[in-house]
């Protein structure tokens, strides 16, 4: 249970200041160039948002949509493949063609 957690003050001093703790953990990380001090696995978080990404696509299709978890890509489906993606850029937000 959580009142049986030992009080980690810096969480407790960030969430009274509004702070969001993951946020803060997310920047300690990329600081420290260390993903294991991370306190959610980022694959774990890729996973599951990616699942909800995916029922709104199909939502907005409107039909039954298969997926390939290997490909990251719909099967078959060039519309629904289209919402993987921005169609317009948003600068300075750029991904680029290649990583």
């Amino acid at each position: 249970m959580e009142k049986d957690l030992e009080v980690d003050v810096r969480r407790d001093e960030l969430s009274k200041a509004g702070v969001d703790f993951h946020f803060v953990n997310f920047i300690d990380a990329v600081k420290s160039r260390n993903h294991q001090d991370l306190i959610a696995d980022v694959q774990e978080g890729h996973i599951s948002t990616t699942m909800m990404h995916l029922g709104n696509i199909a939502y907005r299709t409107g039909r039954k949509l298969i997926f390939d978890g290997k490909t990251e890509r719909f099967v078959n489906d060039k519309d629904a493949n289209t919402y993987l993606t921005r169609q317009k850029e948003r600068k300075p937000y750029v991904l680029p063609k290649e990583v």
